[in-house]
């Protein structure tokens, strides 16, 4: 591909991908970790005795296994099959052996030395009491009752490979035109995938847009020279209003601070998009004001302001004056182990986060029951997230009703009206 076609597709990755996943997050740092395990391969495809460009591929995607299996098995899954077709065109046996040893050996320096801390029962291959998200009804729904641009994309792409190609032979004869293809389509496949297996947040998958645009660009016929500036200028036009929802949804706020008079609210009789049709709550709900609290890790971080009012409150209970004060901190506010300065619980049996049925299940439900009962703890904070399924384990709270009582509620720091946090204390 030409520089002006790479340009135009990383443009597209900015303002798709990048602009709204800019936060590091194992839901889409799976896929940087693959795509970082895909440029070795290609590299290697495409140059000479780079063995140890392969170890660096398969170390890449055992983290991207580790950081987000359905979207790292996949990875492996499209890198094996680059790797087989190389090997096959090129009669060249020590590439798949060289990938998957380091891989393996890359498996086995991650997994052996956690063998001792229960790695059997924490990593999720599907087992009990995991869940692999797998469900053939919900996936085919997804693809068949939207996905329309992974759809586009997909068709197309084979399309563009039918029309270029004469027969079959010559297709597979062309290596760089194999491997950009079986990139491109496997990209467009596991985007189609994660998006029911990791649903959260829906922009997981919207990389697939730059390949899916990378591979109809290199399609195109030689008579359109993307060097000529006219035509370069008119695509990066062309991509910046396609894809202008998100510029639009954080600039827009500028524009209106800039032009204010161009934005006036809707009189309350007008019937008009912005306002014909009642929210989903019809309850008026005050808006949630944001702004900068005292806490040191949290500096130029807002948080809602009646949050802060209440963590305020929450410092001058009793459970305060107690030295090596004891806190089960079941929220959001994960900050506060650092800026009350009490110890995090730990040991191999203990969850690094208490999200139900995903980092934390019936096993360690009954094991924080257990140490509620036994009066363990001074603080107890849980955030109570009502439209999540369980997010927060409601077993624990209810265990929490014998020993403890609830001292203060006040809004969580997600901002929704319908969360809260609430505090408890020995009675």
């Amino acid at each position: 591909m030409s520089e002006a076609k790479v340009f135009l597709s990383i443009l597209v990755m900015c303002l798709t991908f990048v602009l709204i996943n800019f936060w590091p997050w194992y839901n889409h740092t799976v896929f940087i970790f693959e795509i970082f395990a895909i440029f070795f391969i290609i590299r290697y495809t495409t140059t000479k005795d780079s063995f140890w460009q392969l170890i660096v591929a398969a170390f890449f995607t055992c983290l991207s296994i580790f950081t987000k299996q359905d979207g790292g098995g996949l990875a492996l899954i499209i890198i094996s099959v680059i790797v087989l077709y190389y090997s096959f065109i090129n009669k060249r046996l020590d590439t798949p052996l060289i990938f998957f040893g380091a891989f393996a050996a890359w498996l086995l320096l991650f997994i052996v030395p956690f063998l001792q801390y229960d790695f059997s029962y924490w990593f999720n291959y599907g087992q009990s009491p995991h869940y692999s998200r797998i469900n053939i009804f919900i996936l085919l729904g997804d693809i068949f009752g939207e996905s329309v641009w992974e759809k586009f994309f997909l068709l197309a792409c084979l399309a563009a490979i039918f029309f270029r190609f004469n027969n079959i032979k010559e297709f597979i004869q062309n290596q760089t035109e194999v491997i950009f293809s079986l990139l491109t389509i496997g990209l467009l496949f596991q985007a189609l995938i994660i998006q029911t297996t990791s649903f959260s947040p829906v922009t997981v998958n919207y990389y697939f847009t730059t390949f899916g645009v990378a591979y109809l660009l290199h399609s195109l016929p030689a008579r359109y020279n993307f060097s000529q500036v006219g035509l370069f200028l008119f695509f990066c036009v062309f991509i910046f209003i396609w894809r202008s929802e998100n510029y639009w949804k954080y600039g827009s706020g500028a524009i209106k601070k800039v032009l204010p008079k161009s934005w006036t609210e809707l009189p309350e009789d007008a019937v008009a998009k912005g306002n014909w049709m009642a929210e989903s709550d019809t309850v008026k709900v005050e808006p949630t004001i944001w702004q900068l609290s005292k806490y040191k890790s949290l500096k130029h971080i807002k948080l809602p302001q009646k949050t802060i009012e209440g963590l305020e409150e929450t410092e001058k209970l009793d459970a305060f004056k107690k030295g090596d004060m004891k806190v089960l901190n079941m929220s959001n506010l994960t900050f506060l182990a650092y800026e009350w300065d009490y110890d995090l619980e730990s040991g191999p049996n203990y969850p690094l986060w208490y999200h139900k049925d995903v980092a934390l299940f019936d096993r360690e439900v009954d094991m924080l029951c257990e140490k509620v009962a036994n009066k363990q703890y001074d603080l107890i904070i849980f955030e109570d997230m009502p439209t999540v399924d369980s997010f927060f384990p409601y077993a624990v709270r209810e265990c929490m009703m014998n020993n403890y009582k609830i001292d203060l509620t006040f809004p969580a720091p997600t901002g929704y009206g319908t969360d809260h946090v609430e505090v408890y204390t020995l009675k």
